[in-house]
């Protein structure tokens, strides 16, 4: 599925999402961003990466995750920018109360991709 989005520039953006995980290919997988709530010494915690089942997104110069972007609700709790060689990993305290998590990453070459928890 792709749903689209404005940007600042008003530009309609594409966002991709996996509709049928069953049959999800390689490509839509490693480009998805993994949502996990994890303990922390601080409580609980919102922790987004780079791919699912086992499949991680390259983090070369030619191809990389160039942010990642964790909403609760409708509010932006994290934005994260990463570069060839980095790990694209956030983790977030945050108090959750049965709101949705989103987790968006832009891809340089494939553009957006979008979880939901």
């Amino acid at each position: 599925m792709v749903d689209s989005v404005n940007n600042e520039n008003e530009v309609a953006v594409e966002i991709h999402v996996i509709t049928d995980m069953e049959n999800a290919t390689e490509a839509e997988l490693k480009h998805t961003p993994n949502i996990e709530l994890v303990d922390t010494a601080d409580g609980q915690a919102i922790k987004v990466t780079m791919g699912l089942q086992g499949l991680v997104h390259p983090q070369t110069e030619e191809h990389l995750t160039e942010w990642i972007k964790i909403y609760v609700g409708e509010e932006l709790v994290a934005d994260v920018a990463f570069g060839a060689g980095e790990d694209p990993e956030v983790v977030v305290n945050f108090a959750l109360d049965g709101e949705e998590i989103v987790a968006q990453a832009q891809c340089n070459l494939h553009g957006i991709w979008e979880a939901r928890l």
